[in-house]
């Protein structure tokens, strides 16, 4: 698989399917934000991927203060790009920086307190 940061894939883990938004990928082990294409799960801690960024038919939630990593293996199709890899890796940095986004989605804000406990079912979720 030639995972890219920036790109939309799906994949398998425990026996189930997910989607995932590549954050960075080094020979056979990557980092990955979770997504999903509910809009009813975004809150103050997801980034929101309008329609027209995705060519999908429904915005896409990612959370992208849950990197986390995985095996190049378990990446089972493509769907799309999102950014192309430089601006992609300036949308990462000013999410790190607390900067202007690169891109006009909707930002979140880091989890705090209650927040962090719901990360963390989300991640569970994910079988992270």
């Amino acid at each position: 698989m030639n995972a890219m940061p920036g790109q939309l894939w799906r994949f398998e883990r425990h026996g189930a399917t997910h989607l995932a938004v590549i954050a960075s990928c080094h020979e056979k082990n990557l980092t990955f934000w979770p997504a999903v294409l509910d809009a009813e799960l975004a809150d103050e801690s997801t980034l929101v991927v309008p329609p027209s960024d995705t060519g999908l038919l429904t915005p896409l939630v990612m959370w992208p203060y849950i990197e986390t990593g995985t095996d190049v293996s378990v990446l089972d199709f493509r769907i799309g790009t999102l950014l192309p890899v430089q601006k992609f890796l300036m949308l990462r940095k000013a999410l790190s920086e607390g900067s202007p986004l690169p891109v006009q989605w909707a930002q979140g804000k880091e989890p705090v307190g209650w927040m962090q406990q719901e990360m963390n079912q989300v991640a569970a979720f994910f079988g992270m």
